[in-house]
């Protein structure tokens, strides 16, 4: 059995916002358990013999865990973002927005969602902006979508899972080969939330002894990068980067630059001392 998921919350963070409404479905249409009044009913579900089926699925299990339930365990969960992710945008191996959005869009424009399937998007969004403008005028909270009425929660949640279900099947069927991938993602996917939720265990003594070594190389290549150009010079500007390399003869005028004209450049955002702090 297959069941798709998706929770509804008044923000991100699960150990100081709160859960609002679940969602499931498992083919004989959605059906919605708010966490203040349904507790058993959203239990009920999560305690099926089933594989669970969502998008970005680990932040529903951390909101579903965080809020009490007990989750099943992490092996029968799904993610049809990672799916998309391994199946690259439009099968053809390419990087891309992978937010449910982006990729709803991309199966509208393809016939496999009616346009329609936004409007309750839409319709949140429409009491955001009111609901977040009365707030400041009156001094309130900033709302967010938890905090909309049921009515529109239920349709934004139900046309979530509709989506979550079309983009299974199409990414499904895109994998061209890279199920064993796919496979092998899964696998480590138990592992990746347990250290999310719970964190990971850290050698102290030896990061401390990586820091130290890496702090080291990094200053002996600030040094003979200084060397080089004759004279210091700041290794996260491109402006002096770019003049440090004019100054060697090097011919810049193939290089990639940004829209103001800068030359691009990767930045190291580092430092001896924050790093040894």
């Amino acid at each position: 059995m297959i069941v798709f998921l998706d929770v509804e919350t008044t923000g991100l963070n699960p150990r100081a916002d709160r859960l609002v409404l679940v969602g499931f479905d498992g083919g004989g249409g959605p059906v919605f358990g708010r966490h203040s009044a349904d507790r058993d009913l959203i239990q009920g579900f999560l305690d099926l013999d089933a594989t669970f089926v969502g998008h970005n699925v680990n932040f529903d299990m951390h909101w579903l865990e965080a809020s009490g339930y007990r989750i099943p365990s992490p092996e029968r969960w799904r993610d049809t973002q990672l799916l998309a992710h391994v199946a690259g945008i439009d099968g053809e191996r390419k990087g891309g927005n992978t937010a449910l959005a982006s990729l709803t869009k991309r199966l509208i424009a393809a016939g496999e969602l009616p346009e329609g399937i936004l409007e309750p998007e839409a319709a949140i969004k429409r009491w955001l902006l009111g609901a977040r403008r009365a707030a400041r005028k009156e001094g309130r909270r900033r709302p967010e979508k938890g905090d909309a009425p049921a009515p529109l929660l239920r349709s934004y949640l139900a046309a979530d899972l509709t989506c979550t279900r079309a983009v299974a099947r199409h990414y499904g069927a895109a994998l061209n080969g890279q199920a064993n991938v796919l496979e092998l993602e899964r696998r480590c996917a138990p592992a990746v939330y347990a250290a999310e939720r719970r964190g990971a265990p850290i050698d102290i003594t030896a990061a401390e002894a990586v820091i130290e070594q890496s702090t080291a190389k990094l200053g002996d290549l600030e040094a003979r990068l200084h060397h080089a150009a004759g004279q210091p010079f700041n290794l996260n500007s491109a402006a002096q980067i770019e003049h440090a390399l004019l100054g060697r003869g090097v011919d810049l005028s193939g290089a990639r630059r940004t829209p103001t004209g800068k030359l691009q450049t990767l930045p190291m955002r580092w430092s001896r001392s924050a790093t040894s702090s």
